[in-house]
């Protein structure tokens, strides 16, 4: 893709998974050979797409360094072998969907430079409508928040060390939808560095989620947090996979508050202030972090 003349820049390698994304992927190619950044190396992973979208991958190969079009397992199993190819000191993932700002990857490794500990680099996020204008901008949050929250940040924007991926694993299969975000938890439990950049590098279109992947969601969401909470019950554990939005958790937690022991329904209904609502489902979602206090607030 690149002039392979040496650099003194650490290489970049940038990995594209895609299936069937013909009306996208064209743009997302371009995007990454408009890069500033003058040493990137660029994968391609191909689910074997039979809508036209390897024709125009094979039509962009002068800005391709590495393709493969074969039958994968799921868009994490991809991923991996996407990292297992690359030989990248630091490696973006890029959906096909979605294109980075001409800069991105040049400002990413100036923060880059700037860290003394093996960091993770990541920034902000432009959602991008039907219309294909920007309808907000994600600012990542990055707390305690994160284990019962969500995804704190759009992992498309994150520069990964590939030391991490060595020191700490890549993407676990088990998790279909979810293996982003049990990575960015692993790394988080492990007080690995994540460094903000301020600035939206990453443009995103936004797609509907069908009612069959929510409930997927919702299943994968169980199963992670039996994982990281194996103290809670099946209750506890049905009440948190669905707890997603502010709304959706003020509302499962007014309704299995009595129920689950862990929060209570009266308190919650007759608190008029929305400050102090928050200020208890704040409180609440911290307890879940101790696995100490939980014990205790389980205790029959």
């Amino acid at each position: 893709m690149m002039n392979k003349k040496k650099y003194k820049l650490p290489l970049v390698s940038i990995i594209t998974v895609v299936y069937n994304r013909a009306n996208t992927i064209e743009q997302c190619i371009k995007s990454v050979a408009e890069q500033t950044y003058p040493n990137i190396e660029y994968i391609i992973i191909d689910g074997e797409s039979n809508d036209g979208t390897v024709e125009i991958i094979n039509n962009n190969m002068e800005h391709v360094d590495q393709f493969i079009s074969e039958q994968d397992t799921g868009i994490y199993n991809a991923m991996n072998k996407g990292i297992k190819l690359s030989k990248g000191e630091y490696v973006l993932l890029l959906n096909s969907d979605d294109w980075y700002h001409k800069e991105t990857v040049s400002l990413l490794i100036a923060a880059a430079s700037k860290t003394t500990s093996c960091s993770i680099i990541h920034a902000n996020a432009l959602a991008i409508g039907e219309t294909g204008k920007a309808t907000y901008e994600i600012k990542p949050w990055l707390n305690d928040g994160i284990y019962t929250r969500g995804m704190p940040l759009r992992h498309e924007t994150m520069l990964v060390p590939r030391k991490i991926y060595e020191n700490y694993g890549i993407y676990n299969e088990r998790y279909r939808i979810l293996a982003d975000y049990e990575f960015v938890i692993r790394l988080y439990k492990k007080n690995i560095s994540f460094e903000h950049v301020d600035t939206a590098l990453l443009y995103f279109r936004v797609n509907g989620i069908s009612n069959t992947d929510i409930i997927k969601l919702q299943e994968e969401r169980k199963l992670l947090f039996k994982t990281l909470f194996p103290f809670l019950d099946e209750e506890s554990l049905d009440i948190m996979k669905a707890y997603q939005t502010r709304k959706h958790r003020f509302t499962l937690l007014a309704k299995n508050g009595r129920k689950s022991r862990l929060y209570s329904q009266s308190i919650l209904y007759n608190i008029k202030s929305h400050f102090i609502r928050s200020a208890i489902i704040l409180f609440c979602e911290l307890l879940y972090i101790n696995q100490r206090w939980i014990n205790l607030i389980l205790r029959k």
